[in-house]
């Protein structure tokens, strides 16, 4: 009986771990999309019509991508697409923060994880723990999988409308790479859908 737990523990530690390490590297690369769309954008105006520097901090870039359509008359067609991916970045944020850098324990009743991180709060530090669900974290995943999908075409047709031809093409390969990778792991979507831990 005992063994059989014990392997139960380790499947559902390894879908775990699938899913964090995927959430963790498409967030890599959805981040250094959005990193390079802002630079082309900032050097296309966004140094004088939306701030000076470049943002740094997750906050700071959103709320400064919010900003293009509304500040850059080339990219004022794609405010709905803008205003929606970040609504979904939004969204998914704190699972995502929380998976990358909480302390994450399997409870042993269900498929339940709790994330405990500590913040600070001032003069002191805050613990926070929340408990998380199979569904909500195979969800987050599959969220930042689509989101890391849209980000290069979106990027493309960013350069596309600021006459960067070389960045488009950049943009559209990893866009196509992304696809292909998608499509030669089986769909990781599925495999988060078929593993429960």
């Amino acid at each position: 009986m005992k063994r059989k737990i014990d392997a139960l523990r380790s499947e559902r530690l390894e879908a775990l771990t699938g899913q964090i390490g995927l959430m963790t590297i498409t967030w890599a690369k959805l981040e250094m999309i959005l990193d390079i769309t802002i630079a082309m954008v900032h050097a296309h105006g966004g140094s004088t019509e939306i701030q000076p520097d470049l943002p740094a901090s997750l906050k700071s870039k959103l709320a400064y991508f919010r900003k293009v359509p509304r500040k850059i008359s080339a990219l004022a067609h794609t405010d709905g697409e803008v205003q929606d991916f970040i609504d979904s970045i939004q969204s998914i944020k704190d699972i995502r923060h929380d998976s990358a850098h909480g302390l994450i324990e399997i409870l042993d009743e269900g498929f339940d994880v709790q994330i405990t991180r500590f913040s600070y709060a001032g003069a002191s530090l805050a613990r926070n723990s929340r408990v998380v669900g199979q569904k909500e974290l195979s969800e987050a995943a599959k969220t930042i999988l689509d989101l890391c999908q849209r980000s290069a075409p979106l990027a493309a047709s960013f350069a596309n409308a600021l006459g960067e031809s070389e960045l488009e093409d950049a943009f559209r390969d990893l866009a196509i790479k992304a696809s292909l990778s998608v499509e030669l792991s089986n769909d990781p979507r599925a495999v988060i859908n078929q593993r429960s831990w």
